[in-house]
């Protein structure tokens, strides 16, 4: 039996996000297309009038109102585009918001440097006298703060038209990946054929059957290896674009500038990096012991996620992975619960791989949608553990976005992973709890450690 990736149109509906809950038709999404280049000139009527709190104030509603339509412009194409990365209209219609993007950041250049024209005494006095301004006390704080590495309006647009140009690696390394990339056939423990996809090579990575698990490895890796020199090209060009854009904005180099913008201090990196070092020694046990459990000479990198027991069922629905989730994460609340459910039902979820989609799993939106989540879903254990941690990053987004003002609605990487870790944790503690079987305990404790790692 040869077991083939769908295709899109193969899956069924109640399994797919609902984009339309953004724009009903493409066409509607079009429109804002449009709306977005004449707003862009009305925001260009600001330049050189922020002078007055009055103004100011005017120019900061208008500049984020017409914020908000850009990011549901582009988060709605490219969303589109990762349902099935080899359609060419989806290509397009990416491609024209990432430029659109660009020329937005790129025409609004002028608003920081502007902005630090002034004192922090001068944009304290506008903010007390101007009503309404105050909302933007700590985005202009913020704007403060950053005042060493902004540059003139003329190299800020610059720059701005720079990041088109500086995003090409990123997006030719997806398109390989997610289009183009093929990466075979393996014969399983059962005998079938089977096509390597990105999902179905995490869930074989856990096959009982080491010669599965090298055969998987091995296939999956050759592929990535004839491209290795193409590969190597992009990670050239990604680190070259990083050192440009540090260098413009006069950071000493590209950590600091990467911290900047979420005001990290470089000191709790620094201690990240301390604590894990600091407690290796435990993973190397943990390695120990796993390379005794599996009765193996050497440990190699496909044995990492092998079960430490056998006969262990893993299979994990989506539907029970559902029921769950809300059983584990109780502790959170029946208002959570709730809010999670109605999500997990309502188009939140793309649910399971098909050919073309992008591979691994995400959360996205914008403060004026519902959140969503893109899953590869394969029917395993690890999966369900998947969807707790993108629910915990939708959650995250569904109370933010419903209780902050859109300006501060958006949060950063380094505090996302804390809901989706905890949401992890919780669910578990749960599963340990409950478990009344020696072997599937055994196996969870193996899942945890591999949690860690």
């Amino acid at each position: 039996m040869e077991i083939k990736q769908k295709k899109r149109s193969e899956i069924p509906a109640e399994y797919k996000w609902k984009l339309e809950d953004l724009y009903a038709a493409d066409a509607d999404w079009r429109k804002d297309v449009d709306i977005i280049k004449d707003s862009i000139e009305t925001l260009t009527g600001f330049q050189g009038k922020l002078t007055t709190g009055e103004v100011l104030h005017s120019c900061l509603q208008k500049y984020f109102a017409v914020y908000d339509i850009v990011l549901r412009v582009y988060v709605y194409a490219k969303m589109k585009l990762d349902e099935d990365t080899s359609v060419s209209a989806s290509q397009g219609m990416a491609d024209i918001t990432q430029s659109m993007y660009v020329k937005f950041s790129s025409a609004t250049a002028f608003i920081t440097p502007e902005i630090l024209t002034h004192d922090a005494t001068a944009i304290g006095t506008f903010i007390a006298t101007t009503p309404g301004l105050k909302l933007y006390e700590h985005y202009l704080d913020d704007i403060m703060r950053s005042k060493a590495h902004t540059r003139s309006t003329e190299v800020e647009t610059i720059l701005a038209n720079a990041y088109e140009i500086g995003s090409n690696p990123s997006n030719i390394a997806d398109m390989l990946r997610n289009a183009d990339m093929k990466f075979g056939s393996v014969v399983d423990e059962n005998g079938n054929i089977v096509e390597i996809t990105h999902s179905r090579y995490s869930a074989m990575m856990e096959s009982p059957d080491r010669r599965v698990r090298k055969d998987v490895f091995e296939t999956g890796y050759d592929a990535y290896g004839k491209l290795k020199n193409s590969y190597a090209a992009m990670l050239s060009s990604s680190i070259k674009k990083d050192i440009f854009f540090a260098k413009s904005r006069n950071f000493d180099n590209t950590l600091n500038a990467a911290l900047f913008g979420y005001n990290i201090p470089r000191t709790v990196y620094e201690q990240l990096i301390e604590a894990t070092n600091e407690f290796l020694p435990a993973l190397h046990r943990y390695m120990a012991l796993r390379k005794k459990a599996l009765k193996l000479d050497e440990l190699h990198v496909y044995d990492n996620f092998a079960p430490l027991v056998e006969e262990v069922n893993t299979k994990m629905t989506f539907a029970d992975a559902k029921k769950k989730l809300v059983e584990g994460l109780a502790p959170l609340g029946k208002d959570y619960l709730a809010a999670m459910e109605r999500g997990m039902e309502s188009g939140w979820i793309d649910v399971y791989s098909n050919e073309g989609k992008k591979s691994g799993a995400y959360s996205w939106g914008t403060a004026t949608s519902h959140p969503y989540v893109l899953l590869n879903y394969e029917d395993k254990l690890d999966d369900m553990f998947t969807l707790a941690h993108e629910m915990g990053h939708a959650m995250h987004s569904y109370y933010s976005w419903g209780n902050q003002p859109n300006v501060y609605a958006n949060y950063s990487l380094f505090l996302a992973e804390v809901a989706s870790t905890v949401n992890e944790t919780l669910l578990m503690e749960y599963m340990l709890k409950n478990c009344t079987d020696e072997k599937m305990h055994t196996y969870l404790l193996g899942e945890y450690l591999n949690q860690f790692r």
